[in-house]
């Protein structure tokens, strides 16, 4: 059974928010729509809840599906309904989009592993592919092996090929990428 745990209890509630009063003129649907962004924001502020989330969908899901097509039309329909400062966060809808881009790169380069073993999200991963939101392991350190001369500003910002492995007991991960020059990257 296909369980789309990916797109989180608040995909739904978003769309029906945005469904429901596109302006959110009745009183009870701003208020609740409120709560749902202050819930969102302080979602958001908890590195090691979104790590445990993360590992929570791996684990329980046969299917990740981050739903990130559903989450930029939510972040345009907020942002031009003026939804974007909640409590300390000054702009909620473009912080849950940068969540989104980073869990959709993560998916990328990690769910074979993240598949196989969830619980890998507390070790390297957050040192090969770091994302604000999450809390970053001390256990491990990425040397890159470019030369100091390198331009990246002359790299593409996709990487042509990259894999990664886990070693036998699960307490070594490597990564290789190949990112070629942007002159190179356009030609492909």
């Amino acid at each position: 059974m296909e369980r789309h745990m990916g797109s989180l209890c608040f995909t739904t509630e978003l769309r029906y928010r945005a469904k429901c009063n596109s302006t959110c003129e009745h009183h009870e649907d701003s208020g609740k729509l409120e709560t749902l962004l202050q819930s969102l924001a302080r979602f958001l502020s908890l590195k090691l809840i979104l790590m445990s989330w993360v590992e929570s969908v791996y684990l329980f899901s046969d299917v990740v599906h981050w739903h990130h097509e559903n989450i930029v039309g939510w972040v345009e329909w907020a942002i031009k309904h003026n939804f974007e400062t909640v409590g300390d966060l000054p702009s909620l809808p473009r912080e849950l989009l940068s969540f989104f881009d980073d869990l959709v790169s993560m998916d990328e380069l990690w769910e074979i592993t993240l598949r196989e073993t969830p619980e890998q999200i507390w070790q390297d991963i957050t040192a090969f592919s770091p994302s604000r939101f999450f809390l970053q392991t001390s256990a491990t350190t990425v040397k890159q092996l470019s030369s100091e001369n390198t331009q990246l500003q002359a790299l593409s910002t996709v990487s042509l090929c990259t894999i990664s492995s886990d070693g036998d007991s699960g307490n070594e991960i490597g990564v290789l990428g190949i990112w070629p020059s942007k002159s190179a990257s356009k030609s492909l």
